[in-house]
């Protein structure tokens, strides 16, 4: 253990580093270690070193002493990567009555979007009531930052019945993408497609926007819609919408 003790307070590699962390809590998950781990998170200059040491100890040492700690740094942490994780980590260990006031204070103030959404999941995943909905429903309405907005939308399609929240999210889906993906879903899985990028962070298109051609057609090949059926498609999936996709929901339609 010597050895990776001295790699984990390495000034050399981070990845290094960061696995050091990691194999000290799973293979000498001690008083030395836990001690160790804590001080890098206090007193931590490196957010990424700062982040394993607290995954490593909510993982490990899931005590009151551990709840405490991450009670503070998510509110009163600068760093608002560390601010989030100590939510998820309270979320995933401490689904206590003060874990869920917290959550419901974090996801209508904290000043990062990043911190919000985190706090919006983890509020709807563990209290999916109608107190929390409520909440949710509001945020996407109001929140200032659309990426905030689009995870509350997000949250009311995947942890409450679709028929509870369907008449806001269509009054939502000419506005917000991820509405829009929510309602197109309910068509097909060409139209759950059509409105996300490519890319490797999941991107909502504009659906007041005209759809490309070159988008509804790689869609489509995706989703193996013949060629031929892809203007029938289109047009139903339109008719299901609202408005003509290849337009966007706010144009006026034809006269």
């Amino acid at each position: 253990s010597e050895l990776i003790f001295r790699l984990a307070t390495s000034t050399g590699s981070c990845i290094c580093r960061l696995a050091a962390m990691h194999t000290l809590s799973t293979n000498w998950p001690d008083q030395t270690t836990r001690s160790f781990l804590v001080d890098a998170l206090n007193e931590g200059t490196d957010a990424q070193t700062r982040l394993q040491s607290l995954e490593s100890l909510a993982a490990t040492w899931p005590d009151e002493e551990m709840c405490s700690l991450l009670l503070r740094l998510a509110q009163e942490d600068s760093n608002e990567e560390v601010r989030a994780a100590a939510v998820r980590a309270l979320t995933e260990n401490w689904t206590e009555p003060e874990t869920r006031e917290l959550l419901t204070k974090m996801a209508q103030g904290d000043s990062s979007p990043l911190v919000r959404g985190q706090a919006i999941d983890g509020l709807s995943e563990n209290w999916p009531d109608e107190t929390t909905r409520a909440i949710v429903v509001r945020i996407a309405k109001e929140d200032p930052d659309p990426t905030v907005r689009e995870c509350a939308i997000e949250a009311l399609a995947n942890f409450w019945p679709f028929q509870t929240n369907e008449a806001f999210i269509l009054e939502r889906s000419a506005n917000d993408g991820v509405a829009a993906v929510v309602i197109a879903g309910e068509h097909s899985s060409f139209g759950r497609e059509l409105f996300t990028t490519d890319g490797n962070e999941v991107r909502y298109l504009d659906p007041r926007q005209p759809v490309s051609r070159q988008q509804i057609e790689r869609t489509a090949k995706r989703n193996r819609v013949l060629p031929e059926k892809i203007d029938e498609t289109v047009r139903s999936l339109s008719q299901h919408l609202g408005w003509d996709i290849t337009r966007g929901s706010n144009s006026p339609p034809p006269s």
